[in-house]
């Protein structure tokens, strides 16, 4: 099963024999192209999740995806004392990731991008949180980015330097009901890995 998330929507990819209790159902094979399936999703309720079904997910996700650009991303939701560390991207609440780089492993790139954007060093990965997938449009290119997520601990000081360079104009540390709060204000798929994060959380 995968979950992407399409113009701020929700579908889900799963076998053709899943037990799904929905009636935002639609046949994997009857969808020749994302445009098309962006289309569809207008015919259901702009809240509710859109199953697209067939008998191997992971080959339609192929199909569908095969003219878009492929990226893989790595970040994580970092934990100091009773905060969380968040930014603002272009704007937006957001949560510190960025592109792995060629040959290096998503852990690294995780800390790596997490410690840049937000001027800090010393970040450790606790266990892996999710992987996320979303689509858009960059110069005309339609992109694919799959984000590896982890939870992640910091033990440092609790001062930031955001990476202006990266269109991120502000990082802080929130308390957990803030970060609740202002992950309603982000992406879909940054509110799918906070509350995700929150309900895996001992």
């Amino acid at each position: 099963m995968y979950k992407v998330f399409i113009e701020n929507r929700i579908v889900i990819f799963a076998k053709s024999n899943s037990k799904i209790e929905s009636s935002a159902k639609l046949s994997a094979k009857t969808i020749k192209s994302v445009d098309e399936l962006v289309e569809k999703l207008d015919s259901f309720d702009p809240t509710e999740i859109v199953w697209l079904t067939g008998v191997n997910p992971e080959k339609e996700m192929e199909r569908l995806f095969s003219d878009f650009t492929h990226i893989d991303a790595a970040g994580g939701l970092v934990k100091r004392k009773q905060k969380y560390l968040l930014i603002k991207r272009n704007g937006i609440w957001d949560i510190p990731k960025g592109k792995v780089e060629e040959n290096e492993s998503i852990e690294n790139a995780a800390i790596r991008e997490v410690e840049e954007e937000c001027g800090i060093s010393g970040v450790e990965i606790t266990v892996p949180l999710m992987v996320t997938y979303h689509t858009y449009v960059f110069r005309k290119e339609k992109v694919l980015k799959k984000t590896t997520w982890f939870k992640m601990e910091y033990a440092g000081k609790k001062e930031l330097i955001v990476q202006a360079e990266e269109g991120i104009t502000k990082a802080k540390w929130c308390k957990k009901e803030k970060v609740i709060e202002l992950g309603k204000r982000s992406y879909a798929s940054i509110q799918d890995v906070i509350e995700t994060y929150f309900l895996t959380e001992e």
